[in-house]
């Protein structure tokens, strides 16, 4: 993209350079954004979308803007992700002068330290709707969800769980586990767009965090079986207590081990569909994350190693030894991997990454 359609130095939100150059069609009325105005920001597109009347989770910027959204995403390299999501799913108006005027002092803290103000007034919006499962206490219960907000922590640790399209319940959330982005939303829609006329029978999904791709394509296929393989042991115990949340753990076996020590002894050819969401940020990277991500979120679910293909590598190898033939492999991987791939495969680098015969690659890109 030009240097012109680049975010304000101020604005980390996904999507918003390809916004700026392209501008937004909403109910056949065009919307553009004057420079230095961020679309999540805009009270206009927040009323345009509103008419829609589904959470913008769901339906856009993706649905509305269409394809050549589906490899723009803000990924792990920021918080901005969530803001998607916060923004516009809490937009209710306060029903009263006492929730006003708490939710105003909980935004003027937060601003002070150091938080944007819209990210600022979205994270009160979550914190004071769960605050109210503490009953008369929730002035109490709010304060000190602020205060944990104001060190930076994620508001989706604080309150304990988030939404997962397409599961019709919130994830169960726990520090330090991966907190699941909207592009893997995405992910999970093309698998299940690309699968729907031969659906898998035996998955596997390496480094499943929280469950969410597990447990959502479980959910997507009724008749399949899933491994989770996952070395966090905290990761691992999450991952099965969302799958009893969603009642699919009878389909469901959780690996607590490393990738390569599940496939040394996983049977050779049984899996049609592997999918993975590993680390993949360059180890050079990690410094400069979000602040929300680098001292909260999992480093070992983060930091993919001087290339970022440390853990890549790993799951092509499972592949090549547990996928059955045609077996699909879909992985969300770091910008820059794709080029990556493809010259390793027009050279005939094989032994470097280990890309195998027979194996129906995609690779789901996330953009910093």
């Amino acid at each position: 993209l030009p240097a012109t359609a680049r975010r304000p130095a101020n604005c980390t939100h996904r999507y918003h350079e390809l916004i700026m150059q392209i501008g937004l069609s909403v109910n056949g009325r065009r919307e553009s954004l004057s420079p230095g105005c961020c679309w999540i920001c805009s009270s206009k597109l927040q009323k345009a979308f509103r008419p829609l009347g589904r959470c913008m989770t769901r339906s856009s910027p993706i649905r509305v803007v269409g394809s050549l959204l589906s490899i723009w995403s803000g990924g792990r390299h920021a918080c901005a992700g969530r803001r998607l999501r916060t923004v516009a799913a809490h937009s209710r108006a306060l029903p009263n002068s006492s929730e006003t005027e708490a939710a105003r002092a909980a935004v003027a803290e937060l601003c002070q330290a150091g938080i944007e103000r819209d990210e600022a007034e979205a994270s009160v919006r979550w914190l004071l709707r769960a605050a109210h499962k503490a009953g008369a206490e929730w002035r109490l219960a709010l304060q000190e969800s602020v205060a944990r907000r104001a060190q930076r922590e994620p508001v989706q640790y604080i309150i304990g769980s988030w939404p997962f399209y397409p599961l019709q319940q919130e994830l169960l959330l726990r520090p330090p586990v991966l907190i699941p982005r909207p592009e893997t939303e995405e992910l999970v829609d093309l698998i299940c767009q690309t699968l729907a006329c031969r659906s898998p029978s035996r998955l596997v999904d390496i480094g499943s965090g929280s469950g969410a791709i597990t447990i959502a394509l479980l959910k997507s296929f009724p008749k399949a079986e899933a491994v989770a393989v996952e070395p966090n042991p905290i990761a691992a115990k999450l991952t099965m207590d969302n799958a009893r949340r969603f009642g699919v753990e009878d389909r469901l076996e959780v690996a607590q081990q490393r990738v390569e020590e599940w496939y040394a002894t996983a049977e050779v050819g049984t899996v049609d569909l592997l999918v993975s969401n590993p680390p993949y940020i360059p180890s050079v990277e990690m410094p400069s994350l979000q602040a929300e991500v680098r001292d909260f979120e999992d480093a070992g679910a983060l930091d993919g190693g001087g290339d970022g293909l440390d853990v890549v590598r790993d799951v092509l190898r499972c592949a090549r030894r547990v996928g059955a033939s045609g077996c699909s492999v879909f992985l969300e991987v770091h910008h820059t991997h794709p080029a990556m791939f493809e010259r390793a495969a027009s050279v005939r680098e094989s032994a470097a990454l280990e890309l195998g015969n027979g194996l129906d690659l995609v690779f789901w890109t996330c953009f910093e």
